[in-house]
């Protein structure tokens, strides 16, 4: 049996035991623990939400935890007047504030006493085990729902990812996100106004949560199978939507893809990206690899946006645009393949080898040889160890009655890293 944790015990530094403490104290369904109550009454100063201002002493006014910045000021400030709470949902290490408390003051100064999480509250009223659950926080977050999720719907089997939601990045806008990303095949549960009057329950298809309002307080859970798309390395061309042969060919593609020695996560630019085969499967070795492919025809860009679909990498930014002039806002890559360029190429180069993070590599690909002397030679000059490799590749064809191998342009393969 667990025993509730009280002045006495050895688990939580008490208000007699040190002096500046601030306590962080998670409040629950049912409020706060014997530990957490006895905390509060002795807290010279307490901060917290305007909801929870029916459990503050009435000689002790609520000061606001928002915006995060003025609460660390506001604490500071605080230092040697006595212990300070803090009053947070749940646990406040579970997506809360202690994470930014622990990063602005000593360990020392810090205690937490936690409650029961929402996800656990919301995994209860849904009657779900939770011991194989993701957690993820879209609360106060700006970044896309779809990129920050894909990693993990690509990596498992079976999805079952509980999502802490705002006003903003609601369950309805989650669906929205993911319909309109071609991914279905998932039910959307959720938890609203946990511990309220107005507490339910419900499950939902993605098309019908894309229609309904939630309660701003809830917490959703995504459960299902999307069906991927088959295959994902060295496809044939005519796997990808393409005009005129501006294609990089399946065994060239290959050859590139090792090359680039593709990391698991980071940012990957792909510059004269044509029809994205490459991107495409590069984004589905590494579904955690954020790529960003650049094109500047809108033919092409048309392409690329349906093989994206087609294939389900939703991990690929698509920027439209003339390098190098579109590269200078991209985020620092990690990796690049160059595979055009045409008259810009040195300016390209130029860029690249500027804004590259680390050790690369580079990769391109050349046909003529005045390109290859280029890309070699530039790079030679910029401190890279270059390595090139020609790959010539031919196929069988019907000739009368017989079959003969058809060589294609040979194309060679520049890869250079510091």
């Amino acid at each position: 049996m667990i025993k509730e944790p009280t002045s006495k015990s050895a688990n939580y530094k008490m208000i007699d035991a040190q002096v500046g403490t601030i306590y962080v104290l998670g409040v629950g369904p049912d409020g706060l623990s014997p530990a957490g109550e006895e905390c509060l009454r002795n807290a010279s100063t307490v901060f917290g939400a305007k909801r929870f201002g029916f459990m503050v002493p009435e000689d002790k006014p609520l000061r606001p935890v928002m915006p995060v910045e003025k609460l660390v000021e506001d604490l500071k400030d605080c230092s040697g007047s006595g212990d300070v709470v803090v009053l947070a949902s749940g646990d406040p290490l579970f997506f809360g504030i202690g994470q930014v408390l622990l990063r602005e003051f000593p360990f020392e100064n810090l205690c937490f006493i936690p409650s029961v999480t929402s996800v656990q509250l919301a995994c209860s009223e849904l009657k779900m085990p939770w011991g194989d659950l993701i957690s993820l926080s879209f609360h106060g977050r700006d970044s896309g729902i779809i990129e920050k999720l894909y990693p993990y719907l690509k990596s498992r089997d079976m999805t079952k990812i509980a999502l802490l939601t705002d006003p903003v990045n609601n369950p309805r806008k989650i669906a929205e996100d993911l319909l309109d990303a071609g991914l279905e095949g998932l039910t959307i549960h959720v938890a609203e106004d946990l511990g309220g009057s107005s507490q339910k329950t419900g499950s939902y298809s993605l098309e019908q949560a894309s229609s309904m309002d939630f309660h701003p307080l809830n917490v959703a859970v995504l459960a299902g199978k999307i069906k991927w798309a088959t295959g994902g390395f060295g496809r044939r061309e005519d796997a990808y939507q393409h005009n005129g042969g501006l294609i990089t060919k399946a065994e060239v593609r290959s050859v590139v893809l090792g090359a680039l020695e593709i990391p698991s996560k980071g940012v990957m630019w792909d510059i004269g990206a044509c029809s994205g085969s490459v991107s495409i499967e590069a984004a589905g070795l590494a579904p955690g690899l954020r790529i960003i492919a650049v094109e500047k025809n809108k033919e092409r860009i048309e392409d690329i946006k349906a093989n994206i679909r087609r294939y389900q990498t939703l991990n690929i930014d698509l920027v439209e645009g003339n390098a190098p002039d579109v590269l200078e806002g991209l985020p620092e890559p990690d990796r690049v393949f160059i595979g055009g360029g045409g008259i810009a190429l040195s300016s390209i180069l130029k860029k690249v080898v500027r804004r590259l993070k680390g050790r690369g590599p580079i990769v391109a690909t050349a046909i003529t040889l005045e390109s290859l002397i280029l890309l070699s030679d530039k790079l030679a000059m910029d401190g890279f160890r270059v390595e090139v490799s020609q790959v010539q590749v031919s196929r069988l064809r019907p000739l009368g009655q017989g079959r003969i191998l058809s060589a294609h342009n040979p194309v060679f393969v520049i890869k250079a890293w510091r």
